[in-house]
């Protein structure tokens, strides 16, 4: 009786491995043709939120820039924009590698790509975005809470000694001038001729016509094509097609993504924690030097 047993089990393993076998003969095939295949790096740099501190971004794209390794970085944008200044550095930096390390720079958004982050974005090579994701808003904007009429209606007098007439431009406690407030038009007027100047360069477009795709307009990615604001409408499917033309990649190439790696949710509250430790203990050591100091003239 157990001969029987041992013999038709067996005879099912058997079968099981028969039935088995062609799945795992393709999967082993599979696995070592994709192992075959030459693979090709490809950066990507992700730029979200609102557009405050560049040195990440910056550090990511003069590595991967650096990197010949790397043929092409994929810019991925779905930011509302952020501080001029900002945005106008980092649009710099990528002009000064791109020129020292040529390679192709493909610009990707999914929902928006406006103000500072078109700006950084004209510098691609080729943008694409979704045809419903918001793109352009390119305008500059300066403004500033007031409250001295409030002030003065509850009779809070608030003193102020300054040198310069300019000096108090923006305070929310003193009225501005005329003459302050031709300066801030001013100010915002250059930041906006060169924030125009810059993608009518990138975009080959008319600044005659500057009116029509600037002027703090904001436009659709199928209007914004119209445009020539943006080179195509898609999604990611597009821009790997595009990479693979620019940068010379076989379609029998498999892309490599190289990115860096964001930090945990725990990893960050750890360096907040960090970076705030950080500053109280500069702040104590301030203060504990500020003392010495006083005391050592005291003595003196």
């Amino acid at each position: 009786m157990s001969k029987i047993v041992k013999f038709l089990s067996t005879v099912l393993m058997i079968l099981l491995f028969i039935s088995m076998a062609p799945n795992l003969v393709r999967n082993i095939k599979t696995q070592y043709q994709d192992s075959l295949k030459t693979q090709v790096k490809v950066a990507k740099v992700k730029i979200k939120n609102e557009i405050q501190d560049i040195e990440n971004y910056s550090k990511q794209l003069t590595k991967y820039f650096k990197d010949n390794t790397i043929k092409a970085i994929l810019l991925e944008i779905d930011s509302p924009g952020g501080s001029a200044g900002t945005s106008k550095a980092l649009f710099n930096e990528i002009q000064l590698l791109k020129k020292d390390y040529p390679k192709p720079l493909i610009c990707l958004s999914h929902q928006c790509c406006a103000s500072g982050a078109y700006h950084i974005a004209s510098t691609a090579d080729y943008i694409i975005a979704s045809s419903a994701s918001i793109v352009g808003s390119i305008g500059v904007t300066v403004g500033f809470f007031n409250i001295s009429k409030i002030l003065k209606k509850y009779d809070v007098n608030y003193i102020d000694k300054h040198s310069g007439v300019y000096k108090t431009v923006g305070s929310s406690f003193i009225p501005s001038s005329p003459e302050q407030e031709l300066m801030l038009q001013e100010l915002s007027n250059n930041i906006y001729n060169q924030f125009t100047n810059d993608v009518a360069t990138c975009r080959k477009l008319s600044l005659v016509d500057v009116d029509k795709w600037a002027n703090g307009r904001v436009f659709t990615g199928e209007q914004a094509l119209k445009l020539n604001l943006i080179d195509e409408t898609g999604s990611k499917r597009n821009a790997i097609q595009k990479i693979k033309e620019l940068a010379l990649i076989k379609d029998e190439e498999e892309i490599n993504w190289v990115t860096e790696e964001e930090p945990s949710v725990i990893n960050k509250i750890l360096n907040r924690y960090q970076n705030n430790l950080s500053l109280e203990t500069e702040s104590l050591i301030d203060a504990l030097i500020t003392k010495l100091e006083t005391r050592f003239i005291h003595c003196n």
